[in-house]
């Protein structure tokens, strides 16, 4: 079965978890067919469902929609710290970041991500490990992929390759990028923690760079995503017509403070319907108190998270449409530890799981516009399917059992057959 596309499956579980928000059903039977849900009921399939059919019964499980990670970097090896993955990307070459690159796209979906966006790589190569998954040479979640990300000379993310340092530089690099067949343009409208010498604090482009930025990708029918940590930043990111912001820190300009949250300015992010995306799992290694370490430590951490929480809330009252996903392939971020970040989502930041799950399908799929095509359960759609043991509407960490993968109708990871 996981080399072919059954004329219709029917899978039986515990409980069933759409995506759209609404509650879970219970004893669910959902029924794929070339290659998309056909139906969802529950109890008795209707006998007009149950010719041709092939059974998988998946007792004490819970079926969802596949996962979305929604900001991750292929090419990047999850190092020790960001001097150890600066200083790898630097000592491999292009065929050596495609093998990463690929090894990396399987172990997200064998986490339960069947579609991935990647926010910067080097030199293209995730258009080609894009491509061999689509051709069927290997098993991999659906990859949107923007290429290098367009940052400026110095700039966070230099070492990537794609530098733009005027007007024209971004309109070059933008149709540059499309060219050479990105799904959607990245710019770095901050600099970075990962990067020495950039201030993440500070734009890295004029207000009018970044609107040619938007404005080109818009014009070329792509989709833009802006790496932004500063507070400086988003009213620029704003006016220009940007589609996601990745992170959304509320750095303060000043050191003096650490993070300058402007309720107005949320509110206007919410009435834009710009989605923010929430790279959440190394808060679960950041922030989340470690009760080995001295107290003044814990002390600090606790501090952190609350600051961390109260600004998380506060975008959340206010309306923001937020996505979680990982920034995977950074220090310490590893390609299988999606789930880490809802967890915190869930026991730190106060979401429920079944909101934690709707913000790592259907809110992803929309923001990057396929959600016409995935992120829920719901008939017509992809089937883009993971089961996990347990109950992932009461126990988030459900979703670190995963028992089978399935994407556009076709088992691509089962844990009874991996080896």
């Amino acid at each position: 079965m996981s080399d072919a596309v059954a004329r219709r499956l029917v899978l039986r579980a515990s409980r069933l978890i759409d995506g759209t928000g609404a509650a879970p059903t219970d004893d669910p039977v959902l029924v794929v067919a070339d290659g998309r849900v056909e139906a969802v009921c529950q109890g008795e399939l209707p006998p007009a469902l149950r010719d041709g059919a092939v059974f998988l019964d998946l007792p004490g499980q819970t079926l969802l929609p596949g996962l979305i990670d929604s900001h991750v970097h292929l090419v990047f090896d999850a190092g020790p710290d960001h001097a150890a993955v600066r200083r790898r990307l630097a000592e491999e070459d292009d065929q050596d970041l495609l093998l990463r690159a690929l090894h990396n796209a399987q172990t997200l979906l064998r986490a339960g991500i069947t579609t991935a966006r990647d926010c910067g790589d080097r030199g293209f190569v995730t258009l080609k490990v894009r491509r061999a998954i689509e051709d069927g040479l290997f098993s991999g979640p659906r990859l949107l992929c923007s290429g290098p990300p367009i940052t400026t000379t110095a700039g966070h993310l230099h070492y990537c390759g794609l530098h733009a340092d005027s007007l024209d530089d971004v309109r070059r690099a933008v149709r540059g990028v499309v060219e050479r067949g990105a799904d959607y343009v990245k710019i770095v409208a901050t600099g970075g923690m990962m990067t020495p010498g950039s201030n993440p604090r500070r734009c890295q482009f004029s207000p009018e760079e970044l609107k040619v930025a938007a404005s080109e990708a818009h014009r070329l029918g792509k989709r833009v995503a802006a790496h932004l940590l500063g507070v400086e930043g988003i009213q620029p990111c704003l006016q220009a017509g940007i589609d996601t912001f990745e992170h959304c820190s509320w750095m303060a300009r000043d050191e003096a403070e650490e993070f300058d949250f402007r309720p107005e300015l949320a509110r206007e992010i919410a009435r834009s319907g710009i989605t923010c995306g929430h790279t959440m799992v190394g808060l679960y290694r950041d922030l989340l108190p470690d009760r080995e370490a001295p107290e003044a430590v814990q002390v600090e951490q606790l501090e952190q998270l609350r600051a961390l929480q109260e600004r998380f809330a506060r975008m959340r009252e206010l309306g923001i449409r937020m996505m979680l996903s990982s920034d995977a392939g950074v220090a310490g971020t590893r390609f299988d530890r999606f789930v880490d970040g809802l967890e915190v989502a869930v026991v730190a930041m106060g979401m429920s799981p079944l909101a934690a799950i709707e913000a790592s399908t259907r809110v992803p799929a929309e923001a990057l516009g396929l959600g016409d095509e995935i992120g829920t359960l719901v008939p017509g759609k992809r089937a883009d399917i993971v089961a996990v043991k347990g109950d992932a509407s009461a126990d988030i960490t459900a979703l670190k059992r995963v028992s089978l993968v399935m994407r556009d109708g076709r088992v691509l990871h089962s844990a009874s057959t991996a080896a």
